[in-house]
């Protein structure tokens, strides 16, 4: 069974394999405390006989208390039993001249007096045989180009254990474990690596609890002073100095101390994103770790950026009622595979989803992933809570937000096979709707390989349908508008055809030419039924016959006068389509021949023939 107010440290309290048992006789002065990481030693009751010692800890601050144990050369610690109050955390670790101790009240702490009996014997105060420890890796190591012959780097100290991030792992950092014991930590969701208890939940377990103490243990001793970064396998000098490490804790220019965080580093240096970047911790004494492979993080990781802003209207806070518990964050970014995901989900079932990848924060509204998988469909979402509802324009509670408060923009995208890592910037604009309720603008800038690819989509509760600008008029009147019930800027149409493209690998055309009549169309659907669907090609013409021709928000609607060039395209009110009018499509065909699935024809451009 597991006390939750205290644990044994994950630090062996051995002794030699020649120790003696039994009552040894030692003189009090042999065993004395001095305060540690400025605490004091107020209140603290010192009492030993023969092979036993006593400490009592009979008014533990707030903060804490810390004290070092020192014990004659010859004697160390055999067991420790706790006593008292179960409402505070307690961990003993042993040193080389005893141990050192602390004690960090929760919430709940009655004040009762937290004592430790400890059994001594002879012998070696430390393990024969040393815990074998890897120090923290950085996962957030980023490589952008700065000029043609430089880089910038830029990374957030990793040390598992230095949970105030003053750089060594010693007793005052179970002081922030107490702090936010029993408070979430999630990384999945909401803004968690931008607030403590995220760096305090040291176990990963999306909770800061008595683990996290045993991590302390672990590493305890350990400490960063700076880093060394390498590329493609050689150290880089000081920018500065040119001497080692590349960059040091204490260098302002290049670190950021951050309150309840643990730093930020940037720093530019010669090289290419091409290169291959590491980056390696230095602790105090200017040591590496033992193994230089343990903690290297190549730059490469990053598959997407993401950068996204939402203005128009205010937003409520995402915390303690919202699916966050992200004290106060007002933006959440996350990815999905859309495959995952259906219009009309329960918003409790979309909260609930499994997540892919690994989200980095940098900033409100700034991220990284990693570890996502590449040349399938994935979505970027963002979730936040407009302090207005969308759909009637009524203003909302600050003090209840609740799951049925939060809005959902999702942004379809596709990684390519090689490593080039993708970034968006999303710019979410709220705006009065004049039929009412307001408009979800979501304007979409996807850059890979320095080439820019730009998107606007517009979603209406008014109909909950979504549009995107794609015709030559730039107008939503003189675009399709799909059938969006969620309000998550993709139609349910656009959501079939993303995954399409994913269930159909083995043919798929894109630029297909048909020529054919209207029978139906289906504009909240995307459907648009032909009965004479005619295939064009140098070879001749192909007979498709009566086919249904689907669209999303990406196809492209206008007419032409029969002969004229497509740059004389005008818009086309998709409403105005009527039966028996003749078209010319473009067609992006999915077959995979005899034996597959029924062949799918998506419409890149729909165009009207007109006569004068």
């Amino acid at each position: 069974m597991r006390h939750w107010g205290y644990i044994l440290a994950a630090v062996a309290l051995a002794v030699c394999s020649g120790c003696a048992g039994g009552g040894l006789s030692q003189p009090e002065h042999a065993v004395s405390i001095a305060p540690l990481v400025g605490s004091s030693i107020a209140g603290v009751r010192l009492s030993s006989a023969a092979d036993r010692v006593e400490l009592s800890f009979t008014e533990v601050p707030a903060d804490g208390q810390f004290v070092s144990l020192l014990l004659a050369p010859d004697m160390a610690i055999r067991a420790e039993r706790w006593n008292g109050d179960e409402h505070a955390l307690r961990l003993l670790v042993p040193t080389g001249e005893g141990a050192e101790i602390g004690v960090v009240p929760l919430g709940t702490y009655s004040g009762e007096p937290v004592s430790v009996e400890l059994e001594l014997g002879a012998g070696s105060k430390l393990s024969s045989e040393a815990p074998v420890v890897v120090k923290s890796p950085v996962l957030d190591l980023t490589v952008t180009q700065e000029d043609e012959s430089h880089v910038r780097l830029e990374w957030t100290e990793s040390n598992t254990g230095d949970y105030n991030f003053d750089g060594l792992i010693n007793v005052s950092d179970i002081t922030p474990v107490g702090q936010y014991f029993n408070v979430a930590a999630n990384a999945a969701i909401g803004f968690s690596p931008l607030e403590t208890a995220y760096w305090v939940d040291g176990g990963r377990d999306g909770m800061v609890d008595l683990g996290d103490i045993t991590k302390i243990g672990q590493n305890y001793g350990y400490s960063v002073s700076g880093y060394s970064v390498r590329r493609n396998g050689a150290a880089m000098p000081h920018p500065d100095t040119g001497w080692p490490p590349t960059v040091n804790r204490t260098d302002s220019q290049y670190v950021t101390i951050r309150a309840g965080l643990p730093p930020r580093y940037s720093i530019v240096l010669e090289g290419t994103p091409a290169d291959e970047w590491e980056v390696l911790p230095i602790d105090l004494d200017g040591n590496p770790p033992d193994d230089p492979n343990a903690n290297v993080n190549p730059g490469s990781l990053i598959d997407v950026t993401a950068a996204v802003s939402i203005s128009g209207l205010s937003l409520l806070g995402l915390n303690d009622s919202g699916p966050a518990q992200s004290l106060g964050s007002t933006e959440i970014l996350r990815i999905i595979e859309p495959i995952d995901i259906v219009n009309n989900l329960e918003i409790d079932e979309r909260l609930g989803l499994d997540l892919i990848g690994e989200a980095l924060y940098a900033a409100p509204g700034q991220a990284s992933f990693v570890e996502l998988p590449r040349d399938q469909a994935l979505l970027l979402e963002v979730l936040y809570a407009p302090a207005v509802d969308l759909a009637t324009g009524n203003a909302k509670s600050a003090a209840a937000v609740g799951n049925e408060d939060i809005v959902f923009t999702a942004v379809p995208f596709r990684l390519p096979k090689d490593l080039v890592p993708l970034h968006l910037d999303v710019a979410i604009t709220l705006t009065e709707n004049p039929l009412g309720g307001y408009f979800v603008n979501v304007d979409v800038t996807e850059t890979l390989k320095d080439e820019a690819t730009e998107s606007q989509t517009r979603v209406s509760y008014v109909g909950d349908v979504v549009s995107r600008l794609n015709g030559p008029a730039a107008d939503h009147e003189f675009e399709a508008h799909l059938s969006d019930p969620d309000h998550d800027g993709i139609s349910v149409a656009r959501l079939d055809q993303v995954l399409d493209i994913d269930r159909y690998s083995a043919i798929w055309a894109i630029g297909v030419k048909f020529t054919a009549t209207v029978g139906s169309f289906d504009e909240a659907s995307g459907v648009l039924s032909v009965p004479d669907a005619v295939e064009v090609t140098a070879g001749g013409d192909v007979y498709h016959g009566a086919v249904d021709v689907l669209f999303s928000e990406l196809t492209m609607f206008g007419e032409l006068l029969v002969g004229e060039p497509m740059e004389n395209l005008n818009p086309l009110d998709p409403t105005d389509l009527a039966p028996g009018d003749e078209l010319v499509l473009g067609i992006y065909l999915l077959d995979e021949g005899p034996g597959g699935p029924d062949p799918r024809y998506w419409a890149q451009t729909i165009v009207r023939q007109i006569t004068e």
